[in-house]
């Protein structure tokens, strides 16, 4: 805990003197994950979700401070679906694909999204995208199966 802390205070410094730079604004939000998962094994989870909510605050900030850039919209999407807020996750990961398509895992973002909302034919379309980028990737092969094992 006490390297956390002294991390927090490091990028809490940094971002109040840098509050426009969005690498800035991420990484303090990535501390503030990793401030989660030692507050939930501590079990004090109202200071578990301060964190929490701080972190998607920032990863926030930090997609409106990168402008044009997939990259902080992709991280803000990803802990998105940490949060289980998939609607707004929907959202921000067809934004990354607007801004740079293909970008990374997008499309496999997309499809579990949809696989979590049981929106499988939503899923099927997001995941055949997935696969025509990368055909070998393991873990949309893996999210397909699911799909076809969990859909009507």
């Amino acid at each position: 805990n006490d390297l956390l802390k002294t991390a927090l205070h490091a990028y809490e410094v940094a971002y109040a003197r840098r509050r426009s730079n969005p690498a800035i604004a991420r990484d303090l939000a990535r501390v503030y994950e990793r401030q989660v998962v030692f507050w939930d094994a501590e079990r004090l989870y109202a200071k578990a979700q301060e964190a929490a909510t701080r972190s998607t605050q920032l990863y926030k900030k930090a997609m409106e401070l990168g402008g044009g850039d997939p990259e902080f919209a992709y991280d803000y999407g990803l802990r998105l679906i940490t949060v289980k807020e998939y609607a707004e996750a929907e959202t921000v990961f067809l934004k990354v694909i607007e801004l740079q398509a293909p970008y990374r895992d997008a499309y496999y973002q997309l499809a579990l999204i949809a696989t979590e909302q049981k929106a499988y034919d939503k899923a099927r379309r997001f995941i055949q995208e997935a696969l025509r980028q990368d055909s070998g990737n393991e873990a949309v092969k893996s999210l397909l199966q699911r799909i076809n094992q969990e859909s009507p």
